[in-house]
């Protein structure tokens, strides 16, 4: 593997969803809490999202910043894969 390409493994392997910054345990609260932080940090998500559609059909790409936007998907009756 060429450095370049390493280099973007070893900054994205150990914590690519943010849980370094903001996720504080890995029960429920933790979660929530996470999930309240990164749409007080990027509070345009929800509404280009669309998360309040539904019965739509969406394909989730990466991981979503530990899964808030999937959870937020799933709590709205869309369809996910």
């Amino acid at each position: 593997m060429n450095q370049a390409k390493e280099d973007v493994r070893h900054f994205w392997d150990p914590a690519s969803c943010g849980e370094e910054l903001y996720l504080a345990g890995e029960n429920r609260e933790a979660y929530q809490a996470q999930t309240v932080t990164r749409y007080t940090v990027e509070p345009y998500v929800p509404e280009f999202a669309g998360f309040y559609c539904l019965a739509v059909r969406t394909g989730a790409l990466g991981c979503s910043q530990c899964g808030a936007c999937h959870s937020n998907l799933a709590d709205s009756k869309s369809t996910t894969r």
